[in-house]
């Protein structure tokens, strides 16, 4: 059977968290931008283009944008 993870009352319902390490740098994505997220032939598809990301060598703080399609294999 199917299990819900998120329930309205959780306040991460309905949001996607992007993140990735490159560098050394943890980047992360930032909150209120747009990702679609749909299925595709049954397979979860995730979908995101300009999505500002940020992150910080510990020092210095950067920013970069960032576009992907992210399909379940």
């Amino acid at each position: 059977s199917d299990t819900q993870l998120f329930t309205q009352s959780d306040g991460n319902y309905n949001k996607v968290f992007i993140t990735t390490v490159k560098s050394s740098i943890y980047w992360a994505s930032h909150p209120g931008q747009t990702v679609y997220v749909s299925h595709v032939n049954g397979k979860l598809q995730v979908r995101f283009c300009g999505l500002t990301l940020s992150g910080s060598n510990g020092g210095t703080g950067f920013t970069t944008l960032a576009s992907g399609n992210v399909v379940q294999l």
